[in-house]
């Protein structure tokens, strides 16, 4: 899923001195942060945010994923938040219920606690909360103008992962984070189906599979829709394989450039997927049903 992204991990190591995670390097462009589509906050301290215009990103459509706690939150910080949160709690167990589905999470599911959470202060009227820990929120999102904000009210998340081993939700952040971030970006583009390959290049004969994600008004994670697969040639028709998320396969018979776009419709609104190109090369060997194999035998 990490493949459908341009990553970039910043670290700030003093405060005036900021770290490239993956390459060690220090980033020559790091105040740019108009260039990005969403940030991720993991456990920072609101002042690094000085000068950024955090309203400003989010309402151009820009998205924010917080995990964690933030140090020196302000109280116009707080109101952003969809939950605001003032200091952490001491660690211990606190279960999860989902009382809103979003990608794996299911209302139907048990999940393994979360081991420390910030306390809560108020409520936003505006945020959707997908996780409670008895009353305290710990998974929630809100719209900020056109961009939205998503908030894991957790410490030690990689620790949570680690809880999973060997249970039936292991690897639930690696599909979760990934899916918050699509939620995020797509959320600036209103855009309610999200049609996705892993291979946006092959040989013709070879087949290609096509996921495709639908959301609600709300954007919201929502199934049951009708959608198909369209070309310049040919409509293929998804399958819906779990809840909102549907699969289809497209076979390209010669090389070239293609444009697949998914349309249909989903609780009466007509709907349409940004438009993905696939790139097609000739084969490089004949397939074996097209060789002369008595010829090959003789030989």
């Amino acid at each position: 899923a990490a493949s459908n992204f341009d990553l970039r991990a910043v670290a700030r190591l003093s405060p005036d001195r900021w770290m490239e995670y993956f390459s060690a390097t220090e980033p020559r462009d790091l105040d740019d942060w108009r260039t990005y589509d969403v940030w991720i906050l993991d456990d920072i301290d609101f002042r690094t945010l000085d000068g950024k215009d955090v309203t400003g990103f989010l309402n151009r459509k820009g998205g924010i994923l917080v995990i964690g706690g933030i140090d020196n939150l302000t109280d116009a910080g707080r109101a952003l938040l969809p939950i605001p949160i003032s200091s952490r709690l001491p660690t211990g167990l606190y279960p999860l219920q989902v009382t809103e589905p979003f990608s794996v999470l299911s209302p139907a599911g048990e999940y393994p606690p979360v081991s420390a959470v910030n306390r809560v202060i108020g409520a936003n009227p505006k945020a959707v909360t997908i996780c409670r820990s008895d009353k305290l929120p710990v998974i929630a999102y809100a719209n900020y103008g056109s961009g939205a904000i998503f908030q894991i009210n957790a410490f030690d998340v990689g620790a949570w992962q680690f809880s999973q081993s060997n249970t039936k939700n292991e690897g639930l952040l690696a599909a979760l984070v990934p899916d918050i971030v699509r939620f995020l970006s797509t959320l600036g583009e209103r855009n309610r189906l999200i049609l996705m390959t892993a291979r946006p290049d092959c040989e013709t004969g070879a087949t290609l599979k096509f996921t495709l994600q639908s959301f609600d008004r709300d954007l919201r994670p929502a199934g049951g829709g009708d959608f198909y697969l369209s070309t310049a040639a040919e409509k293929i028709p998804f399958f819906e394989t779990r809840p909102y998320f549907y699969e289809a396969e497209f076979t390209p018979r010669e090389k070239g450039e293609y444009e697949l776009t998914a349309v249909g419709t989903l609780g009466g609104d007509s709907l349409k997927s940004r438009t993905l190109r696939i790139k097609v090369a000739g084969r490089t060997s004949e397939p074996e049903k097209w060789l002369d194999r008595h010829l090959l035998q003789a030989l």
